[in-house]
C-alpha cells in the first residue's frame, strides 16, 4: 500500500497546505513590497504617478491594482481626479511583481487565498474555495454591466477591495471586490472579479486610457425551465440551454452578423452559454472589432456565424481616452448641484455648470452658465464623479438652469 494512502485525510491536508505555503511564500514577499510602495505616499509623488482604473505591470515599471475608496485620505489626495478603480504607475525598476493566473482554469472546490488589509489589518491572509463562477449579482446599476462573479469562502471585510485573490502557486486569478451580507461584514460569501476580465481592463486602460467595450447587441433571455415554462413552449423551444434573442440592435454586431430575432445562441466561442453571467463575460473580455464564432439554433438546426464585435455606437473602431472624457469634451467647469439647490429644482442631483471653455460641447450648444446637467446620453447624472466614469461620446445633454426652465441639447456630428 502506498505511503500516501496510510495517511489521515488531516495529515494530508496539513502536508498539502504545508507545501502550498512554500510555493507562495515568494509571492506573498513581493506583494508585501509592493503593498508597501503603493501605500506609502512619499513614494508615490504626483509627477511619479498617474491615476487610470485597474492594475498592470511593465518591464521598466510596476503596477498594482487598488481600490482607492478604501486608501487613507492622504493617499487619496494624491488623485482628486481617480475613479474608485485606479492604475498607479511608479517609475522604477527591478520591482518584483505577482503573475497572472487563469480564472478560466480554476475549478469548484479549488483553494485560494484572499490579500488585504480589512480593519487596517496590514497583509492579512484568508482562504477558502472556489464556490461559484460567473455569479451575476445584480449590484452594479449600469446597462452594460459586467458581472460574472468568483465566489469563495474566504473571509472579506472592508478593506479587502482591490486586494489579490490568488490560486495555490501564489498566481492572480482575481480582484476582491465585494460581500454579500446584511450586517456589513463577512458571514460566508465574498466576490472576486476574475483575472479574465481584470487583465483585459489593465491592458486597455493602459494602451488607451479607458476600457474598450464591445457589445453584441442583442436583447436575450437564459432558456431555462423557467423560460420554456413561460414562453419557451409557445416558441417552439423544449430544450434547455442557451440564450434566446429577444431582439437584436439595428446596426450592432449580432444584427450585421446575421443573427435574427428567435435564435438561440448556444455557444461563443466554444463556451456553452447557460447564465447572463457566461455571455456578459464572454463578451466583455474582448474589444471592438475582435471576431466570435457563435453557435446558433434557428429553426431546429445549429449554424454557425462569425460575429465582428462593435461598440456602442455600432462602430468597430477603437476609442482614445480624449474621444470619452466627458469633462474635457464638455469644455467647462464642474461642481456637484447643492442640497440646496437640488431641493428647490425638485431633482435627485446634477453638475452644475460653474464656467464654460471657449471650445467645448457646452460653448458650442450654447449652454449658459449655472445649467444644472442631470443626463447625458439619456443616462442620470448625480455628481461630477459620475460625469467622470462615463466611457461613451456624448450625443445628448439634459437638466434645468436655478429659474426651473428645462433644456436638452443635441449634438450633432
Amino acid at each position: 500500500m502506498p505511503e500516501s494512502s496510510k495517511k489521515s485525510p488531516r495529515q494530508r491536508f496539513r502536508e498539502e497546505h504545508a507545501q502550498f505555503l512554500e510555493r507562495l511564500s515568494a509571492g506573498l514577499t513581493d506583494l508585501e513590497i509592493m503593498r508597501q510602495m503603493a501605500w506609502n505616499k512619499l513614494q508615490l509623488k504626483r509627477h511619479q504617478a498617474e491615476a487610470f482604473a485597474a492594475g498592470h505591470q511593465r518591464t521598466k515599471a510596476a503596477y498594482q491594482t487598488v481600490l482607492l475608496a478604501d486608501m487613507p485620505e492622504d493617499i487619496r489626495r494624491l488623485f482628486p481626479d481617480a475613479t474608485p478603480d485606479a492604475l498607479l504607475k511608479i517609475e522604477a525598476s527591478d520591482l518584483p511583481t505577482l503573475a497572472f493566473g487563469s480564472s478560466d482554469a480554476l475549478r469548484l472546490g479549488e483553494w485560494v487565498l484572499a490579500i488585504g488589509s480589512p480593519f487596517d489589518l496590514q497583509s492579512t491572509i484568508t482562504a477558502g474555495i472556489v464556490s461559484a463562477k460567473a455569479r451575476n449579482l445584480g449590484v452594479i446599476p449600469n446597462d452594460f454591466r459586467i458581472e460574472a462573479f468568483i465566489q469563495t469562502d474566504a473571509a472579506v471585510n472592508p478593506g479587502n477591495s482591490g486586494g489579490a485573490l490568488v490560486n495555490t502557486h501564489g498566481e492572480l486569478v482575481g480582484i476582491n471586490t465585494l460581500i454579500k451580507s446584511q450586517t456589513g461584514s463577512y458571514i460566508g460569501y465574498s466576490f472576486a472579479i476574475p483575472e479574465s476580465i481584470v487583465r483585459k481592463v489593465v491592458v486597455d486602460l493602459k494602451e488607451f486610457g479607458i476600457v474598450q467595450r464591445a457589445l453584441l447587441g442583442i436583447r436575450f433571455a437564459i432558456v431555462d425551465q423557467d423560460f420554456i415554462d413561460r414562453e419557451g413552449k409557445e416558441l417552439g423551444i423544449t430544450e434547455l440551454g442557451g440564450a434566446y434573442v429577444a431582439g437584436v440592435v439595428e446596426g450592432g454586431s449580432a444584427s450585421e452578423a446575421g443573427i435574427r430575432k428567435g435564435d438561440v445562441i448556444l455557444d461563443i466561442d466554444g463556451v456553452k452559454i447557460n447564465d447572463n453571467a457566461t455571455l456578459s463575460e464572454q463578451i466583455g473580455r474582448r474589444r471592438p472589432n475582435d471576431k466570435v464564432k457563435l453557435s446558433v439554433k434557428r429553426d431546429g438546426a445549429v449554424k454557425q456565424f462569425e460575429v465582428t464585435l462593435r461598440n456602442k455606437a455600432g462602430k468597430t473602431e477603437l476609442m482614445t481616452k480624449e474621444d470619452v472624457d466627458v469633462v474635457e469634451v464638455l469644455g467647462g467647469k464642474f461642481a456637484d448641484a447643492g442640497t440646496k439647490l437640488c431641493r428647490e429644482l425638485d431633482i435627485r442631483g446634477g453638475v452644475q455648470v460653474v464656467g464654460i471653455k471657449a471650445d467645448g460641447i457646452l460653448a458650442r450648444a450654447r449652454v449658459k452658465q449655472g445649467f444644472v446637467i442631470t443626463h447625458i446620453n439619456d443616462r442620470p447624472v448625480y455628481s461630477v464623479a459620475d460625469m467622470q466614469r462615463m466611457d461613451e461620446k456624448v450625443r445628448s445633454i439634459d437638466g434645468i438652469y436655478p429659474n426651473g426652465r428645462a433644456a436638452s441639447y443635441t449634438l450633432v456630428e
